[in-house]
Formats: C-alpha cells, sequence, structure tokens
C-alpha cells in the first residue's frame, strides 16, 4: 500500500533496504482511512524491521498522521540515510516540527538531505539541535534548503559550529543573506552571516568538501568564505555554483589557487561574469580581460587534480591558452570544461587535440551557428565549414549538441548529420524540427542516420509542427521506425508532438523491443497521447528488463494504469543493483539471478564503468567474466544454495550415470538452458 502515497521499497545492498519517492501518478486527496492504514504500515515498518537503511519522504504526505511516523524515526535504529522534502501545500498546517524533533533519536544517521521554503521554526531549532550534537553525521546537503529569517540562520550556524562529525556540506547563500532581497538592506546584516561561516570553517578541522550555491548569485555573500580558505589546509574539495562574478572576485580565486596547498578539486560551476555578453562569441572587442592572472595562477599551482570550469570570461585565444595551461600542468588530471553557450566551441576542440592531451577534457558543448544570414553574411559563411571539419576532425569532446534550429537553412543541417557517423566521439544529438525541416527530404537522411550510427548516446526530438500536422505524422513515423533499429541510443526524449494512435503504437513497440533504450522521456502537447501510451505499455512491460525511467509531463492518470509500469522500472532499478553488487563481488543467489536477467542491460554497464573508471567494452567483459564462474556444476550448485562445497553422488546398483559422470561438455550444454532462478529456494 505504500505506493498509494507515491513510496516504494527498494533494495540497496543485501541486507539493505531503501524506502524512497516513486514516480507515480496517484491522488493527494485519499480518504483518510486509508491513510492512516498506509501511515501504520509505514510506521510498523520503520520502527520494527532495522534493516531499512535509507528515506526519502515528502513531509506534508502523512500531515495528519505525523506524530506516528514521528514515533517511527524515534525507534528506528538503522537509518543512516535521511531525505526530507519540506514544501508543503499554502494553507496546510506545517507538520515539520515533529520531524525535527525525530532527528535527536537518529543517532546512526550519517547523510541528511533537506529540501524546501517555508521551514516551521521548531524544525530548524530541532534541526539545529541535532547538529550540536550528533556524532554520526557525516554528510549534510542544505543547497536546496531556503532560509528566509535571522533566527533560522543563527540557529543552522550554532549547530554548525558545534558540531565535530561533519566531513561533506553543501548550502546555498540564503543561509549567508538570511533576508528577503532589498537594496536597502543589503550591507546592514549580511556580512555578519559571511563571517559566522567563515569562523566556522577557520575553527573546522574535519570538514573535506564545501559546496556554496546560489541562491542571490552575488559573490560578496561568499567573499568572507573564500578569504578563510586562503590558509586552509583541511577541505580539499570546493564547488560553486551560478555564482556572479566580477573582476576583483577572479583575482581572489586566483590568490585561492595559488596559496591553498591541500585543495584538489576546484569546480566553477555555471557561474557568470559580469562582461559575459561579449566573450561567449569567442570575438569580444574592448572588454578588460581576466584570463592572464586565471592562468597564471593556474600554473603556479602544484595541487589541483580535478577543475571544472565555465569560461566566460575567456576569449577564443585565451581558451587556447588555457588548453596548453591544462595540458602542461602537473597534476591536473581531469577538466570538464562547459563551452555550449560559445560560437567558437570548433577552435576550442581543435585546440583540446593539438594539445594531445585528449583525455584530460570532458567537454559539453552546443553546435551554435548564425541564424540569419543577413544580419552577418561573412560569419555565417565563415562558422559552418569550420564547424563540420570540427565535427570530423576532433576526438575530445563527449557530447555535442546539434541544435537544428540555428542553422543556416535544411543544407547545413544535413551535411552536419551525414558527417557525424563518422565521429565517435559524438554522443548526443538534440534537434529541434520546426515546419521548415519537417518534409521528406530532411526525414529520410536523419532517419538514415539514426539507423547507421552506434556511437550516439542521448537523442532528443522536439517537434514544432502544429502547422503541417500530417506532414509531421509521417516524418514522426519514419524517424521512429528508424529508431526501432539503432542498436545504441539509450536516453530518448521526444517533446511537443501530437501523435495519433498509430505514432503512439510505433513508439510502444520500439520501447518493448529495445534492449539498449533505459531511459525515456515523452512529453507531446496532449495528454491523451500519454495515457494511450501507457496503456499500450502495460499488458507487456512485464517481460522488459532494460527500461528503468520512464517519465511524462503531469497528466492524470489513474492508478491502475500506472501502477504496473512502476512496478516494471521499480523491479529493473533492483535488479541492476543486484547486478551491480554481484559483479563488486558478493555471493548471494538473488543477486547472481538478477545479473543473469540483467547482464546486457546498457544501465548496469554504465554502473560499472562509474566503479570501476573503465571504457564501455571493458565493462562489458568484467560482467561477462563474472557470470562464466557460475558456469561449472560446483560453482552452479554452491551458489544455488543446492550444496555447501561440491556435488558428491553414491554409485547407484544399476550402475547408470549420475550428476557427475556426465561429463563438463554435456553440463555445460544443459547449463545454458538452465537459469538459478529454475532452482527453487529452500521453504
Amino acid at each position: 500500500m505504500l505506493w498509494q502515497c507515491g513510496l516504494g521499497l527498494r533494495e540497496d545492498s543485501p541486507g539493505e533496504l531503501s524506502l524512497g519517492i516513486v514516480r507515480i501518478f496517484y491522488d493527494d486527496s485519499k480518504s483518510r482511512k486509508v491513510m492512516e492504514t498506509v501511515a501504520k504500515r509505514l510506521h510498523f515498518l520503520l520502527a520494527r524491521h532495522h534493516c531499512v537503511t535509507s528515506l526519502e519522504m515528502r513531509v506534508w504526505t502523512f500531515w495528519r498522521h505525523d506524530p506516528l511516523m514521528y514515533d517511527a524515526l524515534r525507534r528506528n535504529l538503522g537509518l543512516r540515510k535521511l531525505k526530507l522534502i519540506l514544501k508543503w501545500s499554502y494553507g496546510r498546517r506545517p507538520p515539520a516540527h515533529n520531524f525535527g524533533a525525530a532527528l535527536l533519536h537518529l543517532k546512526h544517521l550519517q547523510e541528511l538531505v533537506c529540501e524546501g521554503e517555508r521551514i516551521d521554526r521548531i524544525f530548524i531549532k530541532g534541526l539545529s539541535k541535532f547538529l550540536a550534537s550528533s556524532w554520526s553525521l557525516t554528510a549534510l546537503n542544505l543547497s536546496s534548503l531556503y532560509i528566509k529569517y535571522k533566527k533560522d540562520a543563527d540557529a543552522i550556524l550554532h549547530g554548525l559550529r558545534r558540531n565535530k562529525s561533519i566531513d561533506t556540506l553543501s548550502i546555498n547563500t540564503s543561509l549567508l543573506h538570511p533576508l528577503p532581497y532589498k537594496e536597502e538592506q543589503l550591507h546592514f546584516e549580511w556580512k555578519r552571516y559571511g563571517f559566522m561561516a567563515a569562523d566556522y570553517l577557520r575553527r573546522n578541522r574535519r570538514l573535506r568538501t564545501l559546496s556554496i550555491a546560489s541562491h542571490l548569485p552575488l559573490f560578496s555573500l561568499v567573499r568572507p568564505i573564500i578569504e578563510t580558505l586562503l590558509d586552509n589546509r583541511y577541505i580539499t574539495k570546493l564547488s560553486i555554483i551560478k555564482i556572479t562574478l566580477e573582476p576583483n572576485d577572479i583575482e581572489l580565486i586566483n590568490q585561492l589557487i595559488i596559496q591553498n596547498k591541500t585543495l584538489t578539486s576546484f569546480n566553477i560551476i555555471k557561474c557568470r561574469f559580469v562582461g559575459d555578453a561579449g566573450h561567449i562569441t569567442g570575438n569580444a572587442q574592448g572588454v578588460p580581460s581576466c584570463a592572464h592572472s586565471f592562468l597564471l595562477a593556474l600554473t603556479k599551482n602544484k595541487t589541483l587534480q580535478q577543475l571544472t570550469l565555465t569560461p566566460s570570461w575567456f576569449h577564443t585565444n585565451e581558451c587556447r591558452s588555457l588548453v596548453e595551461a591544462v595540458a602542461s600542468h602537473v597534476s591536473l588530471k581531469e577538466v570538464n570544461f562547459d563551452v555550449s553557450e560559445r560560437k567558437d566551441a570548433h577552435d576550442i576542440y581543435r585546440a583540446v587535440r593539438d594539445s594531445g592531451a585528449q583525455d584530460r577534457f570532458h567537454l559539453r558543448a552546443q553546435c551554435i551557428l548564425p541564424e540569419n544570414e543577413d544580419e552577418n553574411e561573412d560569419e555565417s559563411l565563415h562558422f559552418f565549414p569550420d564547424s563540420a571539419v570540427a565535427f570530423m576532425e576532433v576526438t575530445g569532446p563527449s557530447g555535442v549538441s546539434v541544435d537544428s534550429q540555428v542553422f543556416n537553412g535544411s543544407a547545413q543541417l544535413l551535411t552536419t548529420l551525414t558527417s557525424q557517423p563518422s565521429c565517435s566521439h559524438v554522443n548526443s544529438l538534440s534537434l529541434f524540427l520546426t515546419p521548415e525541416l519537417l518534409n521528406v527530404t530532411e526525414s529520410s537522411v536523419i532517419a538514415e542516420y539514426l539507423r547507421s550510427t552506434t556511437t550516439l548516446r542521448d537523442l532528443e526530438l522536439r517537434f514544432n509542427d502544429i502547422r503541417v500536422a500530417r506532414v509531421a505524422c509521417e516524418v514522426r513515423r519514419e524517424l521512429i521506425q528508424a529508431l526501432s533499429v539503432n542498436k545504441g541510443v539509450r536516453r530518448l526524449g521526444v517533446y511537443g508532438s501530437r501523435s495519433d494512435e498509430h505514432e503512439v503504437r510505433l513508439l510502444a513497440d520500439t520501447l518493448l523491443s529495445s534492449r539498449t533504450l533505459y531511459y525515456v522521456t515523452y512529453c507531446p502537447l496532449s495528454s491523451e497521447s500519454v495515457i494511450q501510451l501507457v496503456r499500450i505499455l502495460t499488458p507487456n512491460l512485464l517481460t522488459n528488463y532494460t527500461l528503468v525511467s520512464i517519465k511524462t509531463h503531469s497528466c492524470f492518470l489513474p492508478g491502475s494504469d500506472w501502477l504496473p509500469i512502476s512496478y516494471v522500472l521499480h523491479r529493473n532499478c533492483g535488479l541492476v543493483k543486484r547486478a551491480l553488487d554481484f559483479v563488486r563481488g558478493a555471493k548471494h543467489k538473488y543477486c547472481a539471478e538478477a545479473a543473469e536477467l540483467v547482464q546486457f542491460n546498457p544501465r548496469l554497464v554504465e554502473k560499472v564503468q562509474e566503479l570501476i573508471a573503465v571504457d564501455e567494452n571493458e565493462a562489458a567483459f568484467l560482467i561477462k567474466a563474472r557470470l562464466m564462474k557460475t558456469t561449472e556444476l560446483n560453482d552452479f550448485m554452491r551458489l544455488a544454495g543446492v550444496v555447501k562445497h561440491g556435488v558428491t553422488c553414491h554409485s547407484r546398483d544399476d550402475g547408470k550415470k549420475q550428476l557427475v559422470d556426465i561429463g563438463r561438455d554435456c553440463w555445460l550444454y544443459i547449463r545454458q538452458y538452465l537459469k538459478l532462478s529454475d532452482v527453487l529456494n529452500e521453504q
């Protein structure tokens, strides 16, 4: 019954379960009797079964029964990870104060995530007391928690100062400026909180990872913290996310890079520079550059191993210099380079190729070409040939997103697509299909590309076809049919189309037959198409062991329609997790059963890649090699629980052969048709 309130159980590892939010369309206005029954069962699960080690829940789901949830958390002895989403509907009594009190009883909690806006004051007090008293908490994530009032910020900072166990902390700038943003208040109170946070970091000897996200994108809020980190000897990883930078802010960052001797990972993620407007073209003129000082600081640093950067304040030549500096750096091993908004991305590709250090770079870029030929004729003629050459020559970027909306006519799009199958590094494609592109010529080229490419992993199709519905219908059908024979795409997104029943059925057949698609997003203009897709998938999806996620827009679906799909997705996620445990060395039968079922699931291959840091082919080989250890007779019987050590048989009086007498070749032939799941468990 947990599914009725959007919760589902999942196995994290043998003997450990997680209870988390599942994507299911359910009626939030359940009767009080049903919700009371679910709350009682959840209370029994959490209070009596300590195998639940991870919990994620919306606090308003059981707002009538929060004392019951408080008691369940208070009595739980196994919880190590907790995520509380504290947003609730307006006009409803804030239920979070009981959860704040329950935190004090979680003596083994290691990771805590809190999200929300209108946070209850009593919950904040409970959180502060928990932070001050906990000896088990090692990771605290408040990056999505909006702190509005000064008293709340004071309480959280007070709890942090007294904590001695946290080594990973994520916050946002609302903690440093807890008042509503008003110009007259900007210089009144904010420095106090910045210095309080800086003092906490100055005294802390435990913290190793710090992440600061933007609520107000002002670097001035973060400056006291960065100044404190200049001489910090403990923090090894720092992330600054979506903060606006000025020239003096860049200089402070440069000082940090030069002076700090322990920082090994520094991430400047989606940060903006006040002079961005000219730089994103790569051809800004007359804008003072801060890149030279940054490059100089980078060359003086000897400890950084990982760097993430959005080089919005770099000219094209300065980007080339940055690539050269990274290539010659003594310690940098990984550089994540976001050039998705630059029109000179192809020049950066070439610089990466020429540097000879492609293995250090992870580039995320978007192919950007001039939209209006009349406004800039020379530039439009220049950019496209260079970009096409860059696609075919450069081997560095991990993904190129091609948006057909910015091409000068269909010829450029077709030329680019026909060149892409030869580019093994191109694994991401985003097509915005306008009415001008929805014709037989363009669709046939795109369809042929989808049929032939083997390297594409992410495909996004956005349709703008309202004016040409009849032609667009034929185009969509051709693209879906081409996708059905593709053997490489893992993640598919379809947006904006108006699909009829035949198209929806084609898409459903593709999802059911594909052995590579595991992540699907389908958001058409009409919710009827979503309902049709779900009802076509429901009877046959049970035999699919590949799909782990299907996302749609928030149209209402009856639980009887969506629940079977949610069950299959939930089951497949669990199988992938168990199979990963088996690859890692687990010797449980049910883990080996899962590996047999999903050994070819691309999500499992990706998980192994992430775990061991190997390429796709090597990850697939490791999975196969691990399963090969279950093929021999003794190994199979031992793992299945039939024998403890090995198979031995007493001699028969009639002299007939027994299992151990059939020979290895005969056994391996039988093993092809025998699965671990065929062996029943002992009752």
